[in-house]
C-alpha cells in the first residue's frame, strides 16, 4: 500500500492559528463525541470475554512497515490492549514493554506471548496519567501509542510524557477523520445528534503549539471485523453512549440488521484512513 503523505513538517503555526487553544479543542471534542471509551472497567470486562473480535484489515502490517526499528531497540507500547502490536514487535526488537491500565488485557498479552514462545515482553500495569519516567520505567528507544491516546489527564501532559519516555522516536496513530459511518447510522436510528471524535489535525496542531515538529503519514486499511455474536459487537461499537442500556434492545436489533452474518459470525466492513504522527527527538533538539 502506498504512502499517501509523508515528510518532515518543520513549520511554525501561522499567526491566525497560534492563538487557538488546541488542547481545549481536543478535550471539548472528545467530551462531546457520541461514542467513546468507558475506562478500565470496560476494558477489563472486554478482555475477559476475548476472543470478542478478529480484525483482518492489514492495519498492524501497514503500521509496522512504517516504523523505524532496529533489532537492538526497546519499544514501549502504550495502551497495549490485546497485544496486537506487542506480539509482532517482540519478534523484531530486543525488548517490548506492554503498558496498559487493564490487568486483564496484560494477562491476555502474556498468555499470547507464552503461546508464541516470546520471552522479551514485559507487562506494566499502570495508568498513564500517573506515570513518572525513571521511577516507573526507564526511557525506551521507541514509544508507540496506537489508535488510543491516554485520556485520564490533560492531553498536553500525556503528550509530554510520551515525548519524555522516548530516547529517540515517538509514534502515534489516530483516525485521519473522526467520522464513522456505522456510528452515524446508529445515531440517526436513535434520533440523536452524531458528534465524531476529533481528527488528527487537532492533535498535529497541538503538538506544533508545544514545539514538537511532527511528521504525518496517511495510510488506508480495508477489511472485516468479526464478532462471535451481536451482543459482543454491541459492547465494542456502542461503548459509552449514555442511553446504551435503556436502548439496548433497539441497538442490538439495528446491529443484527446492519452487520453481515456468515459462517456463524457477524462481520463489520471497516474502511479507515489513519494518520501516523511521529517525531525524532534528535531532530527536535536541533531546533
Amino acid at each position: 500500500m502506498q504512502r499517501e503523505n509523508s515528510g518532515e513538517n518543520n513549520l511554525h503555526l501561522p499567526d491566525n492559528l497560534s492563538d487557538i487553544d488546541w488542547a481545549r479543542m481536543w478535550h471539548r471534542q472528545m467530551d462531546e463525541a457520541t461514542f467513546r471509551g468507558r475506562g478500565v472497567g470496560f476494558w477489563d470486562s472486554w478482555a475477559r470475554s476475548l476472543p470478542v473480535k478478529t480484525e483482518h484489515s492489514g492495519y498492524v502490517e501497514e503500521l509496522i512497515s512504517r516504523l523505524k526499528l532496529s533489532p537492538e531497540d526497546s519499544v514501549l507500547d502504550v495502551g497495549a490492549g490485546t497485544g496486537a502490536l506487542s506480539i509482532p514487535l517482540a519478534r523484531r526488537v530486543r525488548q517490548v514493554t506492554s503498558l496498559d491500565q487493564s490487568s486483564a488485557m496484560l494477562d491476555y498479552i502474556m498468555d499470547e506471548a507464552s503461546r508464541h514462545g516470546l520471552t522479551n515482553i514485559t507487562p506494566l500495569h499502570l495508568d498513564w496519567a500517573q506515570i513518572q519516567v525513571g521511577r516507573d520505567f526507564p526511557q525506551h528507544d521507541v514509544v508507540l501509542v496506537s489508535r488510543s491516546l491516554p485520556s485520564s489527564k490533560s492531553i498536553a501532559h500525556n503528550l509530554r510524557s510520551i515525548d519524555a519516555a522516548a530516547k529517540q522516536l515517538c509514534y502515534i496513530t489516530w483516525k485521519a477523520s473522526g467520522y464513522d459511518e456505522l456510528e452515524s447510522e446508529l445515531s440517526a436510528m436513535l434520533n440523536i445528534p452524531y458528534t465524531p471524535s476529533p481528527d488528527y489535525a487537532v492533535l498535529y496542531n497541538l503538538l506544533l503549539s508545544m514545539g514538537i515538529h511532527a511528521n504525518v503519514e496517511l495510510f488506508r486499511t480495508s477489511g472485516r471485523r468479526r464478532y462471535n455474536s451481536v451482543p459482543e459487537a454491541y459492547m465494542q461499537i456502542v461503548r459509552s453512549y449514555p442511553a446504551a442500556e435503556t436502548e439496548r434492545h433497539k441497538i442490538i436489533d439495528f446491529l443484527e440488521n446492519r452487520l453481515t452474518y456468515s459462517d456463524g459470525h457477524y462481520y463489520q466492513q471497516k474502511n479507515s484512513l489513519w494518520a501516523l504522527i511521529w517525531w525524532d527527538k534528535k531532530l527536535q533538539q536541533a531546533h
